[in-house]
């Protein structure tokens, strides 16, 4: 194991210490520089006493909406306990949950959670409003963003998860009824095609980018689809029917039929 603080390999063991858990953790010393280190050290979990399981635990249920006071009930920690490990994870997300590498797959979720702050204020006026956004494969929180539910808060949201996925060959995108996502992403994402690209009667020259695309969960569809395709996909990402469907679905019988090329 390398020194976190030199980088040197000239390291040793140093003894074990025992977790609450009863599990022993491995420490180390530099023979470089002195520093002592276990594996725990530079990561967000160093200096915390909970075992990793519980931590994972306890941030999972929350990001699935249970209340940060039903939480530490759960978990048996306080909400401030809670709270601090949210935002110790959310400071070092780059180190625990890394950028989606290239020419992968990937399924990205986004959700809004609501947690009332200090005074008990209409959710409209609240800075208790957490985004935040998972790769749905590997569970990776890839990032949060807290404050009132404005569209600066969609927008920085937004970007920071675009940022570390762009790069992947296939994404699918998926949000609850707020279009506000989609909006935003719409601005970083999206492409218009060259007429080289498309058919001269195809009405959509602006499109998601190739290999995007994005979806909205219905809730309470009842009966109707519970999914909603958001705007048009590249032509290179889908098959011609799909396309054809949504710009049916947007211009009504008005709608060109279109062939891609």
């Amino acid at each position: 194991m390398k020194c976190p603080h030199c980088k040197s390999e000239k390291t040793v063991r140093n003894g074990k210490a025992r977790l609450k858990d009863q599990r022993q953790r491995q420490n180390y010393i530099c023979r470089s520089c002195g520093t002592r280190f276990n594996e725990r050290t530079n990561t967000p979990m160093a200096r915390l006493r909970t075992a990793p399981k519980i931590v994972s635990a306890a941030l999972s249920v929350r990001s699935e909406g249970l209340g940060i006071r039903a939480t530490g009930r759960s978990f048996e920690k306080s909400h401030t306990t809670i709270m601090g490990w949210e935002k110790r994870f959310a400071a070092q997300a780059e180190k625990w949950s890394p950028p989606a590498p290239e020419n992968k797959e990937v399924t990205i979720e986004g959700d809004e959670v609501y947690t009332r702050v200090r005074e008990n204020l209409p959710p409209s006026e609240s800075e208790g409003w957490t985004i935040h956004f998972i790769e749905r494969e590997s569970h990776y929180w890839i990032n949060a963003q807290a404050g009132k539910k404005n569209q600066e808060l969609f927008k920085q949201g937004v970007k920071a998860a675009w940022e570390l996925v762009k790069d992947c060959e296939s994404i699918r995108w998926f949000t609850d009824g707020e279009r506000r996502y989609g909006q935003e992403l719409w601005q970083l994402a999206s492409m218009y095609l060259k007429s080289e690209d498309c058919h001269p009667l195809l009405t959509h020259r602006k499109v998601w980018r190739e290999g995007l695309e994005v979806a909205m969960k219905i809730k309470g569809s009842q009966g109707n689809p519970k999914v909603e395709w958001v705007k048009v996909e590249h032509p290179f990402t889908v098959d011609e029917s799909k396309i054809l469907g949504q710009c049916q679905s947007q211009r009504g019988s008005e709608c060109i039929t279109a062939k891609t090329m």
